[in-house]
């Protein structure tokens, strides 16, 4: 396993792609070996070195000890889309780890426009902090 981030594989990144088109239990069994290696490995690399950061940073957040990463199974009991995974790799930081105390740290963004994206990721590469860092390396 990965202990430093450095960024999703092009392998990951397709994989997901890949999945969004491909939503089936065959289809993930088969390949669930490349979910393991190019998705999950590093993401939770990255979910490491983000919680290195709050703690160095003091901010008082950290994932959930016991699930740090969410699952890939999506839950369909009540939802009209009845896709069993999800297309994305996530996590949530909780105040102390506690998933139970209200607050959460989360970023992300969804289809920035050109400008935008140029301007993000800008911005993140001539970061210092911890977060910067980490996001520089996916951007």
């Amino acid at each position: 396993m990965k202990t430093q981030f450095e960024g999703f594989p092009t392998a990951g990144l397709s994989f997901l792609r890949d999945l969004a088109k491909n939503n089936g239990r065959t289809w993930f069994l088969e390949r669930k070996d490349i979910y393991h290696e190019q998705v999950e490995e590093p993401m939770r690399a990255l979910i490491a070195d983000v919680a290195a950061g709050c703690a160095a940073a003091k901010l008082g957040f950290a994932p959930n000890p016991r699930q740090p990463m969410f699952r890939i199974y999506r839950d369909v009991r009540f939802s009209k889309d009845k896709s069993p995974y999800k297309t994305a790799a996530t996590s949530a930081f909780y105040p102390d780890g506690d998933k139970a105390r209200p607050g959460v740290l989360a970023s992300g963004f969804y289809h920035p426009e050109r400008d935008a994206l140029v301007a993000i990721r800008a911005r993140i590469a001539a970061s210092n902090d911890f977060a910067g860092t980490a996001c520089a390396r996916i951007c």
